[in-house]
């Protein structure tokens, strides 16, 4: 009996240790590429990075697969960069488009796709990930020079373009592929769905040792979403039927969609005070959803579920590597008293992801009670009330602009699919035979449901009392219309 139990210690330690070597590396930020410069570009400079493999697509270099932050290790190896003479002529491309800012180079990462004939982004599930794959250009611009280039190309028109941009926030895993889907569907609007531009931008102001000036930030982030609404709004043929004389007019306005990843949100007082003229939106769903729905797409896996049955996750997924800087970075009220309990040592990763939750959803309330976001949308009301939830929307933020109403069922090839296809980040909560959505959580432990409980219970009151419906909702119009 003892040799058994010594045996099955040995094996349950040479097990653990081979994980967390596993995890270990998994954990460690990717090594500079070949080719990449080491030094700040400096700010009027623009190069050119010269790929070995120019013809090839990009490969993400993050943990996390497909899903990686864009990075313009990307790309790599490199063999040499070589100075840009003509940066106008770059961003004036209608190929060309920003895809990330790199904090080791302090330069705006900006890409040469395939022909727009070839390659269009607001068909794409996420645009960094059909960036990535079509770009075979890689340039880096200083931000003086991006900013400069971006106001010589706008000549003074970056208000006019900005009013067509709609920006959306969520708690992420809350429908929000499905509303940028949805919009993306509609007559005269273009959906862009996580341009990473935002995410990097969000993680260098938040840098824990190297904090990108907030001004600095606030100006790229405007210039790129300049660059984002002129592209897509000069490569796109917007066209609306003319009633009156059935005739095909060009569209006078065109609305562009603009969906971050979730925990953008950490800057969103930031990113609205850089474009006020655009509109901003909020999604958001129920939380013990919401966290079902992250650990199911994410943390679905076997060795996950190893390390959660021993209550090793904490320390080997959660406390090692990027993961921990990044949650601090994201979400700041990770570490307020009110907050330090052991439910989250209990739930592991499982806990962290709940504290994105309330993080954005804390933010939202105070970016709705202040002015900064325009109105907030429930996951149920999206799904229930699908087009009538569209309508709404476009009534209540472009008065008069969308004359001809979303008619029901008329997206229903949107509603009727899950909105990630068949990318490794598709709902797990839905048998995708049937159809049918699970009534109960899918990786969630029993045990872990009062635990997040506790966490919730520390909401800001407003939030709690509310019963975690935000301010500004489009609900009630909703509920009569549906009558």
């Amino acid at each position: 009996m003892p040799e058994v139990m010594l045996s099955f210690g040995v094996v349950t330690a040479l097990v653990v240790g081979g994980l967390a070597t596993f995890i270990w590396f998994k954990n460690q930020k990717p090594t500079q590429a070949a080719g990449v410069p080491t030094e700040p570009v400096k700010g009027e400079a623009c190069i050119e990075l010269v790929r070995v493999n120019e013809n090839s697509s990009g490969n993400p270099v993050g943990p996390l697969g497909d899903e990686s932050l864009a990075d313009v290790r990307d790309f790599g190896p490199f063999s040499s960069t070589r100075p840009v003479s003509d940066p106008l002529a770059i961003l004036k491309d209608p190929n060309s488009s920003v895809y990330t800012y790199d904090q080791a180079t302090q330069s705006v990462v900006v890409v040469m796709q395939q022909s727009t004939d070839e390659v269009e982004d607001s068909t794409a599930t996420f645009v960094y990930q059909e960036q990535r794959t079509n770009a075979r250009r890689v340039f880096l611009f200083g931000v003086t020079s991006f900013i400069n280039t971006m106001k010589q190309l706008s000549e003074g028109q970056e208000d006019q373009l900005l009013e067509k941009v709609l920006v959306v926030h969520s708690t992420g895993r809350c429908g929000s592929t499905l509303l940028s889907k949805a919009l993306g569907a509609a007559h005269l609007v273009r959906s862009l769905a996580e341009p990473d531009i935002y995410s990097a931008i969000t993680l260098a102001m938040n840098h824990k040792n190297d904090k990108l000036d907030k001004d600095v930030g606030a100006s790229i982030l405007r210039f790129a979403t300049v660059h984002l609404a002129r592209r897509i709004t000069i490569t796109s043929s917007a066209v609306i039927p003319n009633t009156a004389n059935m005739e095909t007019v060009v569209a006078e306005a065109n609305i562009v969609a603009i969906k971050t990843r979730s925990w953008v949100m950490s800057i969103a007082h930031e990113l609205a005070a850089a474009l006020p003229e655009s509109k901003t939106i909020f999604l958001y769903r129920d939380p013990m959803a919401v966290v079902d729905s992250f650990c199911a797409a994410f943390l679905n896996n076997p060795v996950t579920k190893f390390l959660r049955a021993w209550n090793l996750d904490t320390h080997l997924i959660m406390k090692a590597g990027w993961m921990q800087e990044f949650i601090d970075a994201v979400a700041p009220i990770y570490k307020e008293p009110r907050f330090q309990v052991d439910a989250l040592d209990q739930l592991g990763v499982v806990g962290n992801i709940a504290m994105l939750w309330i993080s954005g959803m804390e933010q939202a309330y105070e970016c709705l009670t202040d002015g900064t976001f325009d109105c907030s949308l429930r996951y149920k009301e999206l799904v229930d009330y699908k087009e009538d939830m569209l309508n709404e929307l476009f009534d209540q933020l472009y008065p008069g602009k969308f004359p001809t109403k979303l008619a029901r069922g008329q997206l229903s090839d949107v509603f009727s699919k899950d909105a990630h296809g068949d990318a490794s980040t598709a709902s797990a909560r839905i048998d995708h035979k049937t159809g049918v959505v699970a009534k109960e959580t899918v990786f969630l432990r029993a045990k872990d449901a009062p635990l997040i409980g506790q966490l919730l219970s520390q909401c800001k009151p407003e939030i709690l009392e509310a019963e975690f419906q935000l301010p500004l909702s489009l609900l009630t119009d909703l509920i009569e219309i549906g009558k």
